[in-house]
């Protein structure tokens, strides 16, 4: 770089250089003089008299005061030329500095200024693929048809023409044909749909309100109801006005006079005269119905005695094999890696009739099993029955105590159980799942509860009578990997719809719900309000694009919903198990004009590299943003550096930081400078679970979960991102761990040590969707919850329920 110096200062600096080369002139002239010609005559006064020169030491003392005199005033003149270019240096070298000092001032401010050139065009060529993607998000959305949360509006103007139209009087029995006949009642004659329009909520009115009274029989156990209120109360299915309700709910208690109870019935204040639109639950811990004798006729009846409900209008319950709430998963046996230690297990005296071939052979067939197979478990008969089911004709009584049966099952793999008409084979059932072992059910006749819902061949194994002899070598042919998957599927079973009265009877709701064509309840959010908020900083270059919800209302699977957790008592915005759309599909019909906000690779079909590739997520969902949400306590600083590092992140729709300390916030807290909407929201406490409380605001599913101290570049944050979308029921991040069953401990052992084998991610610095938060949140047991507030400082027991959850 060539430093140029001002005109005038070179002037100077060469007049200084002249003067001082005069002086030295004089001087060494002077002095030569004096030396080496002592002949010279030297000027001693102004009276010009020359003397002879002679050296300086010779002719010292004759030197006169005035010579002195005049010497020394030269010598002081010279002295005051020398500091007179002394201060003339210094005052050119003051100059030359402070022009160094404005020239590198200068260079600086230069290279700021192509530094912000360079950002400018880098924020403009952004601002350019945020235009072009919005263009191409709007495009798709005019293909894509609108979609609200439950209920859905789809006709206006027929919303407001029911909206505004009194309900059918009870007694009318409107869209019910004349001649149907109560017998044989299907769900489209014997049921009023324009009592459930789908523009609103699926509401009950129940009888049972006032527990001090039973309306149709003596309940068992009325804390059952009050329990089953509290649930519909919090599902906000529930209504005060019956003229509104699109179902009449009424418990059934235990029934001594069959006539009594059919005049009850005609006298409830809604029946009109058929029950129609009525939903009659008997109670679960009934055991001996007498239900079947009653003419219920058009209503809908739950009850656990198959053999007298109408196929496809009655619903086949099940009954209960324990009154246990809150907490009841700790008298449930663990689900190990290590199945049983016998093979099968059969305990019961069983009752044979006299025209009853079926079970004497069964019989036999376990006696010949219990003498030449060693690892079975077979009694045919009992040292103490258990009174709380007693067995009638054709049935096999209960052996034991209930305790002592659940530790006998929780030693074997299978479960015989004998295919009866009576409601002890689904007791038998119900106690096999509950103890993690597979039912192998005798026969293939008989129905099992909830049967059209639920797909009980990815729970029990049925085996025809014809092939009972052969049981050994069918059992022994299951894969050990079979059989845990057996007792998952046949645990989330018991745990959704049987563990209890209350569960029992939420899932009769459900079942008739769906016929309705009704959707579930959305799931609540947590809508926790910001204490502080900060928008984005250019409206521009920002341009938000939160994920779509509740797109499957009437598409999701039915099956899907009641054979995986977490069942069907919910509605979820979205889900990762979403289909993705066809290559391109979205695009098709756009015009010519929309077209032209669409990137290259699409308009054009072909493939992309570079840079290019950055800017654009591609794939079958090209337009698509996560959230990510921090956790931070106590470290102010720390918080705002890892934020604003966050700051010109791809794909980036909000920051959430959840303030998890107690205190307040700082009134002096400054919010960091960021480029995307910012929310701090404060928990109600100090708990490491605020990191998956699904939060309202919250509005796209994908979410990174980020320590307030862990630091990631912008390009791995991105190719996390775009390895979580190939992957969405999947958590993908960064640090990961190792866990395992030790079987010779029988103890489950967690390295937090880098590892060549990883088992699951750290929640610290990951990806998953937001579906899962739910689920943490509401589907979890809250025992797991509490362990984690427990035990603050381990991660590893909420990284490993994180991993888990299905």
């Amino acid at each position: 770089m060539i430093l140029r110096v001002p005109r005038r200062a070179w002037f100077v600096f060469l007049i200084l250089i002249a003067t001082c080369c005069v002086v030295s002139m004089i001087l060494v002239g002077f002095v030569d003089s004096d030396r080496n010609e002592p002949n010279t005559p030297l000027l001693v006064n102004s009276k010009t008299r020359q003397l002879p020169m002679r050296k300086a030491l010779d002719f010292e003392h004759e030197r006169t005061k005035e010579d002195l005199f005049d010497l020394n005033m030269q010598i002081e003149e010279l002295e005051n030329i020398k500091a007179s270019v002394r201060n003339e240096l210094r005052e050119l070298d003051r100059k030359r500095l402070e022009l160094l000092k404005e020239v590198n001032g200068q260079t600086e401010l230069l290279t700021v200024l192509r530094r912000e050139i360079l950002v400018a065009k880098r924020e403009l060529e952004t601002v350019k693929n945020d235009v072009a993607r919005a263009g191409q998000c709007t495009c798709a959305t005019h293909t894509t048809p609108p979609t609200t949360p439950p209920p859905i509006i789809i006709l206006p103007l027929l919303q407001n023409l029911i909206a505004n139209r009194a309900p059918p009087p009870l007694e009318k029995k409107s869209a019910v044909p004349a001649t149907a006949v109560a017998s044989s009642c299907t769900f489209q004659s014997c049921f009023d749909f324009t009592r459930c329009p789908l523009i609103r909520k699926f509401s009950l009115y129940i009888y049972n309100t006032r527990l001090n009274v039973d309306v149709l029989g003596a309940l068992p156990n009325k804390d059952d109801v009050i329990n089953w209120l509290a649930d519909l109360q919090s599902k906000d299915l529930l209504t005060n006005d019956p003229s509104s309700a699109c179902l009449h709910v009424l418990i059934v208690g235990k029934i001594d006079d069959y006539k009594t109870v059919e005049v009850k019935l005609k006298q409830l204040e809604y029946w009109g005269g058929s029950g129609l639109n009525h939903l009659l639950i008997e109670h679960p811990s009934i055991f001996n119905s007498l239900l079947h004798t009653v003419d219920t006729g058009r209503a809908i009846v739950a009850s656990a005695h198959y053999k007298h409900l109408r196929k496809g209008f009655d619903v086949f319950s099940a009954p209960t094999t324990t009154n246990a709430v809150g907490k009841f998963r700790e008298h449930l046996p663990l689900l190990l890696s290590t199945p049983g230690q016998r093979l099968l297990y059969f305990h019961g005296e069983c009752q044979v009739g006299k025209n009853t071939e079926s079970l004497q052979l069964l019989l036999d067939g376990l006696l010949q099993l219990k003498e030449h197979i060693i690892d079975v478990d077979i009694k045919v008969s009992c040292e103490t029955i258990d009174e709380l089911y007693p067995a009638g004709i054709d049935e096999c009584g209960m052996c034991g105590s209930q305790v002592e049966r659940f530790a006998v099952l929780a030693n074997s793999k299978f479960a015989l159980i004998p295919e009866m008409p009576g409601i002890l084979m689904l007791v038998r059932i119900m106690e096999a799942l509950r103890s993690g072992t597979v039912p192998v059910i005798a026969g293939t006749d008989f129905s099992l509860p909830f049967s059209d819902k639920i797909d009980w061949e990815l729970a029990v194994l049925r085996i025809p009578l014809g092939h009972f002899s052969q049981i050994h070598l069918i059992l022994r042919s299951v894969e050990a990997f079979d059989v845990q998957q057996l007792c998952l599927q046949g645990r989330f079973l018991y745990e959704a719809y049987f563990r209890s009265p209350v569960q029992i009877m939420a899932t009769v709701l459900a079942v008739v719900q769906s016929h309705t064509k009704h959707l579930a309840p959305a799931i609540s959010g947590a809508n926790f309000p910001s204490v502080k908020r900060k928008k984005q900083l250019s409206a521009l270059s920002y341009i938000s694009m939160p994920s779509a919800q509740w797109r499957r209302n009437y598409t999701n699977h039915a099956y899907q919903l009641w054979n995986r957790p977490p069942g069907p008592f919910y509605s979820y915005p979205t889900s990762p198990n979403d289909p993705m759309p066809l290559s391109g599909s979205q695009y098709v019909g756009l015009t010519d004009a929309e077209l032209k906000h669409l990137p290259p690779h699409i308009v054009l079909a072909g493939g992309i590299t570079g840079p290019y590739f950055e800017d654009y997520l591609l794939g079958n969902m090209p337009n698509e943003q996560f959230t990510v949400v921090m956790l931070t306590y106590q470290r102010n600083t720390v918080m705002v550096e890892a934020v604003e590092r966050l700051s010109g992140l791809p794909h980036l729709h909000k920051l959430i930081v959840v303030w998890n300390n107690p205190e307040d916030i700082p009134f002096d807290f400054v919010m960091p400078n960021v480029d995307v909407p910012l929310e701090i929201i404060r928990a109600p406490k100090n708990s490491l679970n605020n990191r998956f409380i699904p939060y309202d605001a919250i509005e796209t599913e994908a979410v990174l979960s980020v320590d307030d101290d862990v630091y990631l570049r912008h390009d791995e944050i991105q190719f996390g991102f775009r390895v979580w979308r190939e992957t969405r029921d999947r958590i993908v991040g960064f640090p990961g761990r190792f866990h395992a069953f030790d079987v010779r401990s029988r103890q489950w052992l967690y390295n937090s040590n880098y590892t060549c084998e990883l088992s699951m991610v750290l929640t610290g610095a990951a990806f998953f969707h937001k579906y899962y938060a739910y689920l943490y949140t509401y589907w979890m047991p809250s025992e797991i919850r509490d362990m984690v507030d427990q035990y603050m400082n381990c991660h590893f027991t909420m990284d490993i329920q994180m991993s888990r959850l299905p």
